[in-house]
């Protein structure tokens, strides 16, 4: 078995700001800016969308359209696909490192990003101000928020839609 570590979600130049741990605990992992699949605007927690949070967040930032890879949270998207699962996905180099690196059945990705504290004040989300050195409150962290044991491994554009909705079934046609 291989685990592999994969950094994703917002970075200083993807997104530019972190993603929240917002003050129920969820780490809630924003996905990149891209021209491909999602819209923030359509895409939820909690019944705020993530566009909403964004603007509260950093609202000097502009986002529209992001790439939503992993796919673990179920009903993130205000029309959820009928045959949803969890998917990650990769194409290109990266799909073929993972292939030569003999990435099979029962590997597990554990998932990683930047992530910050919010708090919630009048229904708005703020990041938390760091208090002091001894408190994580408020300090950027890398956090691990999420896991995919691989159960197949899926190359081709035709296969990837017949299982799942993805933003790399678009890959390879």
């Amino acid at each position: 078995m291989k685990v592999i570590l994969s950094r994703k979600g917002f970075d200083s130049k993807a997104g530019g700001c972190p993603s929240p741990i917002l003050p129920d605990g969820t780490l809630l992992s924003l996905p990149i800016p891209s021209k491909d699949g999602d819209r923030y605007e359509d895409l939820y927690y909690n019944g705020k969308s993530y566009s909403e949070i964004l603007k509260e967040l950093n609202p000097d930032g502009t986002y529209e359209c992001c790439h939503l890879d992993p796919d673990i949270r179920p009903k993130v998207r205000a029309k959820t696909p009928k045959k949803w699962k969890a998917a990650f996905g990769q194409s290109g180099n990266v799909q073929s490192m993972l292939r030569n690196a003999g990435v099979t059945k029962g590997d597990i990705f554990l998932f990683f990003g930047w992530f910050r504290h919010v708090e919630e004040i009048d229904g708005k989300y703020k990041y938390v101000e760091k208090e002091s050195s001894d408190s994580l409150e408020g300090a950027d962290l890398h956090v691990i928020y999420g896991y995919l044991i691989v159960d197949k491994v899926l190359e081709q554009a035709k296969e990837i839609k017949e299982y799942y909705w993805h933003p790399h079934a678009d890959y390879g046609e």
